[in-house]
């Protein structure tokens, strides 16, 4: 008997352009599937994580899963950008929510085609680390270190270590190695070490360039990573600079250039009397459509 298809896809999500951004597997009809079958189908199409869609909730409320090819992780922005944009054609909704492992994340569709996402909840987590076991992680020595800008560790869905450079020269030379960056994110417990370059700066946001290097959840190093500029834009907002301003904190995160595939992503932190809500911006591009046979535990072969 022919197991039936499941279909995937493939999208470059947050690009600055053509061929920019970081890939995503999505699969929109992942009901039935166990946590085994989609590692499966993860490892097999090979895209730093990809997105499942498990099922559906109540009303506009949907479930989804997120893997890389050799784990599960609670929740990933530039998946659920994907997921977002793979969902606009057949879902009227232009607010939706994703239960995730991470918490409820809020997407909302907006008119340019681009999609904004409510990020859980952000918190800026007691700092472990000494900046020089940072730079010895990095490679680099404390020199090139920005002291006027925070160095710590910051969730908004999974948990960051940022580590501020001086120059973007200092940033684009940096070179880790990722057995290292995996043994002090299993010592102090974060799950990517985001290293980052001021570029402008006001009261009311900062241009950044950013390099996530993402070994302890599978990848030495993501093109485009939506919860980690969310973590980073509250993390600045939460600075003197973003004190001062009452209304929104928004931070735009260049990131990829390294790489060859440049990303533009925009943080925004919105102040409110409820309190601030954070979100993160962007857009994806579907780059591939096609079918795998769906695993029975066993394998998972292209069809």
């Amino acid at each position: 008997m022919t197991r039936p298809a499941l279909g995937v896809e493939l999208w470059d999500s947050f690009s600055a352009h053509a061929f920019g951004g970081n890939v995503a597997g999505v699969v929109l009809d992942a009901a039935g599937l166990s946590a085994e079958h989609m590692q499966l189908v993860a490892a097999e199409l090979g895209a730093p994580t990809t997105g499942f869609l498990t099922g559906p909730g109540i009303g506009s409320r949907l479930k989804a899963r997120f893997f890389t090819p050799t784990e599960e992780i609670a929740m990933c922005g530039h998946v659920v950008v994907a997921l977002a944009s793979a969902l606009r054609g057949s879902c009227s909704a232009r607010r939706v929510e994703l239960g995730t492992a991470a918490g409820p994340v809020v997407v909302r569709m907006l008119d340019d085609g681009s999609v904004a996402i409510e990020l859980p909840s952000w918190n800026r987590l007691p700092a472990s680390v000494s900046p020089s076991a940072a730079c010895e992680v990095l490679g680099m020595g404390a020199e090139v270190l920005d002291g006027r800008q925070p160095l710590g560790l910051a969730s908004a869905g999974l948990r960051h270590l940022f580590v501020p450079l001086r120059t973007v020269d200092d940033l684009s030379s940096l070179q880790p190695d990722p057995s290292a960056v995996r043994s002090l994110g299993s010592e102090i417990g974060f799950d990517t070490l985001g290293a980052y370059t001021v570029i402008t700066e006001s009261d009311s946001g900062a241009t950044v360039r950013l390099r996530d290097f993402t070994a302890p959840i599978g990848v030495d190093e993501e093109p485009a990573s939506g919860t980690t500029t969310g973590a980073l834009a509250g993390l600045l907002a939460s600075s003197a600079a973003g004190r001062r301003h009452k209304g929104r904190y928004v931070t735009m995160a260049q990131q990829g250039v390294e790489l060859g595939r440049p990303s533009n992503i925009q943080g925004v932190v919105s102040y409110s009397p409820r309190g601030p809500t954070l979100e993160v911006h962007g857009r994806a591009h579907r780059t591939l459509t096609g079918t795998m046979t769906r695993p029975d535990g066993a394998t998972a072969a292209r069809s």
